[in-house]
Parts: C-alpha cells; structure tokens; sequence
C-alpha cells in the first residue's frame, strides 16, 4: 500500500507512513458518484423511518384527542344532571317541604325557615306555610318575629275564615299576656271582619254612635250615644276632650240650646275609642204654655179644672210637680180638682218626646163637709149590702169565689142645682187580683149620708138616680 501523501510504500501491518507519518486509510475512499448515491440512499431511508414515527404519533395524537373529548363531554353531561337536579330541588315545592319538615324533625329550625321560605316563593297562596314558618320562629324563641310572621299571615288576601280566626287567637293571646290591650282593640277595629270583630267583642272599643247627625235644628232634641261594643260612654258637652272622669251616659241627652257634643267608649280593659264630636245648634221658637182656666191657690168648693188648647197638639199634664212626657197622662176631658195639696203640670208634647212650655198650677182644696171620703165609701158598701149586690162588707157575692166588688172614692164634684158630691166608683176583683172599673158610679153628698146612682153622659153632665131602698126592704 502506498502513501497517499508521499507515495512511499508502506507495509501492510503498518497504520501509518513510515516516511511523512501520515494516518493509513483502512476503508478505501469512495468515489464521488457512490458516495451520492450511498448519501441518497441514506437520507430515503431516514425519510421513511421519520415518516413512520410521525405517522405513529400521529395516530397516537387522534387516540388521546378522541379519550379527551369523550372525557369531556361525559363531564359536561354529569354537570348539566347535577345543575338540572340542583335547579329542580330549587324549583320544587314539594322537594323545599320535605326538607323544611326533616330540618323540624331534626330541631334545626333556622334551616327549616330557609326551605319553608323557599316554599312560599313558590307558592305564597299556601298560608299553611306560613303558619309553619311563624312556629319555627317561636320555637327558636323569636317572639318578636313569630309576631311578625301572624301579623302577614292576616293580611294575606288567601287566607280562609278558618285561617284568619286561628291567626288572630295566635295574636291576641300574645297582646292579652302582655297586657296589650289598646293593640288588640286595634287590630280587630283594622280588620273589618264581623266574625271576628264578634269572637272578641269585649276587647273592641268602637266609637259611639248618635242618633242625631249635627246641624241647626229649631226644637228640642233628645240625643242618643249608643256603642256597637261593651262598655262605658263617657261625653262632654261644652266641646273638652272627654276621659273616664267626664260625664257617664246613662240616658238621653235633651238638647235644648247649643252644644258641643264629645263622646269616647272605655271598654272593660280600659280601652278607649276614638272621639266623636258633633255641634248642634239648637233654636227653639218660643211657644206658649197651655191655658189653664183655674189659676193656683187655696179652694173650698169642688173645681173643674179646664185646659184651652190653641194648637193641635196634645197636652199632657202631671199631678206630683213633674215634666209631662209621652208617658204622662193624657189631657182629653175637665179634671176634678183632688182633695188636698196638688201640683199641675200641662205643657205640649211632641211625639218624639219633645216637651214644650210648662203651665204649673197648685191647688189646695179643703172642703167644709161633714160627712169624710171613708165615710162616703162605707155608705156605698152599705147600700149594696141593702141591695144584695154583695154579702158582705169586704164586696165578696159568692161563698164559693174570692172575687169581689170594692167601691173607691175618684174625686168630689159639684152637681148644679144639687150640692158638692163624692164620686165613688165601682171596681171589680177577680180571683187573681186584677181590678177593672165595671161602669157605675156612687155620689154620697159631702153634707149628709145620702146616695145616689150617678150618671154621666158624653158631655160629662151629671145626673143623680134616687136608689129605693124602702121598696126593696118591704118587698
């Protein structure tokens, strides 16, 4: 082998040139062409190996991206059922209910107020609900929210009857323990239930009511103060705030001038109402007091006292000095002056009860008789004794009956042409004690004993019918 270098020949076991010392090649060099082509050769078949791995990750690439997307789109499938689970227990009644009782169940009340509130977001027409969240509220001890909670509750507009009368018992019961009872007169006033307002009438004060509305009026008015509720009407008359110390009505007010008339209901817990105020102004036209023909003093002979009236209306008169009203006796006839002191008093009056001017007359008849009123009915008795009218002096007729005649003196008279009478009337008893005039009438003279029938027509004339006892004892 020869030296590429210097040419000298070099020994085949030696590995470099013994002359210049350059390196022996123990691979021959390539030819250029070979060397390309050797290069090509090369280079196709790292093509192809690099092609093989890129292949391979790439088939690899699509494997993890297939496990990725199906990875995720199981995980969006299990939170869209987790959301749509959560979404439903949000929006279902029934689901809020069931955890709002297991939380009471469990004595968490603060969590059973949260799911029974979600329950009346729902569904606020359910007032149950509301019942149920007000209890957690006094079982926790929040009185002052359990109070809240009833005071919704009534004004619920879904409330049943039922509903509204245990709501308000629930109320009442925590203002009556609290000695609250203005707030109970407050609430029933503001719920405008009869039902109600009537299961807890004694707790109520309403304002009182009048029968006259107010405004000028030109007679008397007697003014009524009713309340709708129990208790006590206090009033006022020259326009002060009343109060439990003012004036307590206890019967008509007659209103005779003008007035300012203030009232207040104080109901039996010490409640009151609210004031009413009513003006009235009262101008009463003067009117003239009857005409009494016998004026007052001290008589001696039997009158007739006579009333002139110059209106349509009616009079009534008293004889023990009192103010005539409708229940007074009616003035129709001439009265007999009565034995004795006497007070007259005559004056219109209205059908309302209006009593117009009084006419006041005083009488003092004193007669010179000698025969008195016992002596006078004792001779009647006598007479029917005489006549078998009765059997015996106590007027009884039968032997098997309590019943009884009874002859009372009415009033003396004077008969003209005749003298002064007593007028003793007939009266008969029956068994129970009732009393009736029968219609005949005595007159026994007030100088002698003498008895006569006495007769009275429609004008109120006397006649005297002479009894004939003679005749009855002969025959």
């Amino acid at each position: 082998m020869k030296c590429s270098n210097c040419g000298t020949t070099i020994p085949e076991e030696s590995l470099y040139c013994t002359k210049c010392g350059k390196d022996v090649h123990m691979v021959p060099d390539f030819e250029a062409e070979l060397e390309l082509n050797l290069s090509q050769s090369i280079d196709s078949i790292a093509a192809e190996v690099s092609n093989e791995h890129v292949a391979v990750e790439e088939e690899a690439g699509v494997h993890f991206v297939s496990m990725a997307v199906i990875v995720c789109v199981f995980g969006l499938i299990v939170a869209a059922l987790f959301v749509g689970l959560k979404v439903w227990q949000y929006y279902s009644y029934d689901y809020q209910l069931k955890k709002a009782v297991a939380c009471v169940g469990q004595g968490n009340f603060e969590g059973a107020q949260d799911y029974y509130r979600r329950a009346l977001e729902i569904d606020d027409a359910d007032v149950e609900i509301s019942f149920a969240l007000a209890e957690c509220s006094l079982q926790k001890g929040n009185k002052i929210e359990y109070e809240y909670l009833l005071r919704e509750i009534i004004y619920n507009p879904s409330c049943t009857q039922e509903q509204l009368e245990r709501a308000y018992g629930k109320l009442i019961a925590i203002y009556r323990d609290r000695d609250e009872y203005h707030v109970i007169n407050e609430i029933l006033l503001d719920s405008h239930n009869e039902k109600i307002q009537n299961a807890y009438q004694t707790y109520l004060a309403s304002p009182p009511e009048f029968n006259y509305e107010e405004g000028d009026y030109t007679k008397a008015i007697p003014l009524k103060l009713t309340s709708p509720t129990t208790g006590r009407i206090y009033y006022t008359m020259d326009g002060s705030q009343p109060s439990s110390d003012s004036l307590l009505y206890t019967a008509p007010i007659l209103l005779e001038k003008d007035a300012v008339i203030k009232a207040i209901v104080m109901n039996e817990y010490g409640v009151f109402s609210t004031v009413v105020s009513k003006e009235y102004r009262v101008q009463i036209a003067v009117e003239e007091e009857p005409k009494v023909s016998v004026i007052s003093g001290a008589y001696s002979v039997p009158m007739m006292i006579e009333v002139e009236k110059e209106h349509d209306k009616d009079v009534y008169y008293t004889i023990d000095g009192t103010k005539p009203t409708l229940q007074s006796s009616l003035y129709t006839d001439p009265i007999p002056m009565p034995l004795g002191k006497s007070t007259f008093c005559f004056a219109y009056v209205d059908q309302d009860g209006t009593c117009g001017k009084v006419a006041q007359r005083t009488y003092d008849l004193e007669l010179k008789a000698r025969i008195t009123v016992d002596e006078a009915q004792a001779l009647v008795v006598e007479y029917m004794l005489i006549l078998r009218k009765i059997f015996k002096e106590d007027g009884t007729f039968k032997d098997d009956t309590t019943a009884r005649y009874l002859y009372q003196y009415q009033y003396v008279t004077s008969i003209e042409g005749a003298g002064d009478y007593y007028v003793v009337a007939e009266i008969y008893q029956d068994e129970s004690g009732a009393r009736s005039e029968t219609g005949s009438y005595y007159a026994v003279s007030t100088d002698r004993k003498e008895c006569f029938k006495l007769l009275i027509n429609e004008n109120n004339n006397y006649s005297l019918v002479e009894i004939l006892l003679d005749s009855l004892e002969e025959g």
